[in-house]
C-alpha cells in the first residue's frame, strides 16, 4: 500500500490510472475511498494482492477539515454545483454553532447526497443527477466521533474538523449542519487529513510517487 496526498482538480480514479501507468505491467491498483475532485488529502492506494485490504482500510477512522459556506445550497452540496436554493443567514455565534455540532456527534442518521457514487440498477447516482433525476436514498446510520470548531468568520463561513467512520458524507454533514443552524449551506473546501495511521507526514505527493516509480 501507499498513501498519496491527492491534489485538487483530479478525480481519485485518475490517480489510480496514473499509478498503474507509472508502475507498468499488469499490476492491479485500487484506492481505499474516493475523494471528490475539488477536495485534497489522503488517498491510500493498494497494489496487487494488497487490493484485498481496500475494505479494511476504508473502515478505518478518518479525519477531515472542512469549510461550510452558508446561505446557499448547491445541487451537488459542494462548490462545484449550481445554486439550488438560498436563504438569509441568522445571527450566529460560536456557542450556537457548538451546540449544533453536538447534535451531529455519535451515531446519527444521514441521507447520502444525490450526487454520489452509490449505485442504483448498476448506475451511479451522479449519473442520474446529471440528467436532472435526483435519487434520494434511504437514510443510514453513521458514526461521528467528534466535531471541533476551527473558525467562524462571523458572516457566512464555518471551518470545522471532524473525526468519523466509514460511510460519512461530509457534503451531507455540511448541508445538515447549515439547516440545523436555520439556513442553507454547501461544502466549500475539504481536506482529508488522516485515514487510520496514514497522514500527510507519511504520504507522498502525486508527483513524488510518479517520479519514484517511473525511475524504476
Amino acid at each position: 500500500t501507499c498513501s498519496i496526498w491527492k491534489p485538487v482538480d483530479i478525480i481519485s480514479n485518475d490517480v489510480v490510472r496514473l499509478a498503474k501507468t507509472a508502475i507498468g505491467g499488469d499490476v492491479k491498483v485500487g484506492h481505499a475511498g474516493t475523494l471528490d475532485p475539488f477536495a485534497e488529502g489522503i488517498l491510500v492506494l493498494c497494489f496487487g494482492k494488497k487490493t484485498k485490504k481496500v475494505s479494511e482500510i476504508m473502515a478505518m477512522e478518518k479525519e477531515y477539515i472542512a469549510q461550510i459556506k452558508l446561505g446557499i445550497e448547491t445541487d451537488t452540496l459542494d462548490r462545484t454545483g449550481s445554486v439550488y436554493r438560498q436563504t438569509d443567514i441568522p445571527k450566529l455565534n460560536n456557542r450556537i454553532i457548538l451546540e449544533v455540532f453536538q447534535k451531529f456527534t455519535g451515531t446519527i442518521s444521514q441521507t447520502p447526497p444525490s450526487f454520489s457514487a452509490l449505485k442504483l440498477n448498476g448506475k451511479c447516482l451522479y449519473e442520474y443527477a446529471r440528467k436532472g433525476i435526483r435519487i434520494i436514498k434511504k437514510p443510514r446510520e453513521i458514526t461521528i466521533d467528534s466535531i471541533c470548531l476551527v473558525d467562524y468568520d462571523g458572516v457566512d463561513s464555518i471551518t470545522f474538523k471532524v473525526l468519523c467512520n466509514s460511510g460519512t458524507y461530509i457534503r451531507s454533514l455540511a448541508s445538515d449542519i447549515a439547516k440545523e443552524l436555520g439556513t442553507y449551506g454547501y461544502l466549500n473546501n475539504l481536506q482529508r487529513l488522516r485515514i487510520g495511521d496514514y497522514t500527510k507526514e507519511n504520504s507522498l505527493t502525486l508527483e513524488e510517487f510518479l517520479n519514484e516509480n517511473t525511475k524504476q
